[in-house]
């Protein structure tokens, strides 16, 4: 039986859910032996290297006359691939991965806010408000703790959130132009050199010893994490909205704890579940096709 359209993209999200709940876990591994923006340029030049041997093999060079591909491209690499996984990998050094994966689902709530409040092109009926509010209400939660404290890492991961939405739409803008994979290619081999030089300038650079123990890591990272499970995502949302799209990969923090508890035996602390629950009743308000009177149009 032949798959419709949105389902096909549906099924994307999932995959890329799946793989994804594994990045924060991975990423803080690797944090013993790198710092986190080498880490950060590191994981984008494997993901790039990744893409790279996609691009030939697809002769994508051919794309890279599309000239009305670049800003959207160069824009979405500068606030994606640099603004928003800096800010995510520094506060991700002094927060745990289940709170990170969960912080993330803020990036939803910008979402409403930038597609339907800023750029008009959903609108939402009142139950969505509500979901909005509920979600905002879990991640304060989880962002205080359950107001006990506060954490660093908790509120720039947060703050990270609000930069993917305006990425998303430019990337949803090249992919009009060119595929997944140079699109992808392009973003990361730009956004690598631009960190590794960043890097350089406000850290200490690591060992050769360090580097060849976190290189498995960063392969892991580039190209599953960040490869595969980014063009899983990309095909995504080119067939499904961006807030469609974040609703279904909600199920990621859910994923990364249960990842957590197998890989540690750590058992999700009640701040992470109270949070999480609200989060996830939030997304389902938002998104669900019951709530949301005119649906993005992607093509």
């Amino acid at each position: 039986m032949k798959l419709s359209r949105n389902r096909v993209g549906e099924l994307f999200i999932v995959a890329e859910a799946l793989l994804w709940a594994a990045f924060p876990i991975v990423t803080k591994v690797t944090y013993k032996f790198l710092p986190p923006i080498h880490t950060l340029a590191y994981a984008t030049l494997a993901a790039a290297v990744f893409f790279g041997i996609l691009f030939i093999f697809n002769k994508g060079w051919r794309e890279l006359s599309k000239w009305e591909a670049w800003k959207p491209i160069l824009l979405s690499t500068f606030i994606i691939a640099i603004l928003f996984y800096a800010f995510f990998f520094w506060g991700l050094q002094t927060t745990t991965a289940g709170n990170a994966s969960i912080i993330s689902q803020m990036e939803l709530w910008f979402s409403f806010i930038f597609f339907g409040l800023i750029l008009r092109k959903e609108k939402y009926t009142r139950a969505a408000l509500l979901g909005a509010l509920l979600m905002f209400v879990g991640v304060m939660f989880v962002l205080f703790d359950g107001f006990s404290k506060v954490s660093k890492g908790d509120f720039l991961i947060f703050f990270a959130t609000m930069i993917p939405p305006l990425g998303n739409h430019f990337q949803q803008t090249a992919r009009k132009f060119v595929s997944t994979t140079t699109l992808l290619f392009v973003r990361n081999i730009l956004g690598g050199i631009f960190l590794l030089i960043f890097s350089s300038l406000i850290e200490t650079t690591p060992t050769i010893q360090n580097f060849s123990a976190a290189l498995p890591l960063l392969l892991l990272n580039g190209v599953a994490l960040w490869g595969i499970s980014k063009i899983f995502w990309v095909e995504g949302i080119h067939r499904i909205t961006v807030a469609q799209g974040l609703s279904i990969s909600a199920i990621t923090p859910i994923v990364t704890l249960l990842y957590v508890y197998l890989l540690s035996g750590e058992i999700p602390q009640l701040p992470q579940v109270f949070g999480l629950l609200p989060i996830l009743a939030g997304g389902y308000l938002i998104v669900n096709k019951k709530f949301l009177r005119n649906e993005e149009i992607l093509d």
